[in-house]
C-alpha cells in the first residue's frame, strides 16, 4: 500500500523534509511494481521485458533482473533446440549441464536423462534389427526396459525368435529335398 505524507501541512524545513519522504516512497513503490511487472510477465513465459536502469546501488536490480532473464531465456532456447533435435530424430543431442547452476543444472539434468532413456533403447533396437539384416538373428535386445520400449523390446525378440525358426524350418527342408527326400512334415 502506499502512504504519503501530506507535505502542505507542513512548512519551512518540514515541508522539505516531509516532500522528500514522499519522493523516496514514491521511487521505491515505483521500483517495486516495475519488478512485480516484470516478474509477473516472466510467470507468463514472456522473459523479454526488461528495467529501466535504476540509479546508484539500485543498479544490483538491474543487473538481477538481467541476470533472470539470461537464465530464463538461456533455459528456454536449451529446451526448444533439444525439442526441435528430437523432433528431426537426433535423440542423442544433449544440453550443456556445466552451463547451469542450482535447480537449472538439475533440470537440464534430468531432460538429458530422458533423452538417454528414450535414445538407449532406440539404438538397441536398430542395432538389433541392422544385425537381422546381415543374418545375425541372434541378435537381441538384452536391455532392461519399462513400458512401451519393454513392449518394443519383446516385439523385437520374439520376431527375431519366429525368423530364427522359419530360417531353420526353411534350411530343415531343403537340406531334406538335397537329400532327395520328399517326404517333408511342415508343421
Amino acid at each position: 500500500y502506499e502512504y504519503f505524507l501530506n507535505a502542505d501541512e507542513f512548512s519551512g524545513a518540514y515541508y522539505s523534509v516531509a516532500n522528500g519522504v514522499n519522493q523516496m516512497v514514491r521511487s521505491h513503490v515505483d521500483t517495486t511494481l516495475d519488478i512485480v511487472e516484470i516478474l509477473n510477465a516472466y510467470s507468463k513465459g514472456d522473459f523479454s521485458k526488461d528495467m529501466k536502469p535504476l540509479p546508484g546501488k539500485k543498479t544490483a536490480i538491474n543487473q538481477t533482473i538481467v541476470n533472470v532473464s539470461k537464465n530464463l531465456n538461456g533455459i528456454s532456447g536449451a529446451i526448444n533446440q533439444l525439442v526441435q533435435e528430437a523432433l528431426s530424430g537426433q535423440l542423442d543431442q544433449k544440453i550443456d549441464e556445466s552451463e547451469y547452476e542450482g535447480q537449472w543444472r538439475k533440470m537440464t539434468a534430468g531432460l538429458n536423462e530422458r533423452m538417454s532413456v528414450i535414445d538407449t533403447p532406440i539404438k538397441e533396437a536398430e542395432n538389433s534389427l541392422k544385425a537381422a539384416v546381415d543374418g545375425k538373428l541372434d541378435s537381441y535386445i538384452t536391455g532392461d526396459y519399462k513400458g512401451a520400449f519393454e513392449s518394443l523390446q519383446n516385439a523385437i525378440n520374439t520376431t527375431l525368435n519366429q525368423l530364427s525358426a522359419i530360417v531353420g524350418d526353411i534350411s530343415r527342408v531343403t537340406t531334406l529335398l538335397s537329400q532327395d527326400n520328399y517326404n517333408i512334415d511342415i508343421a
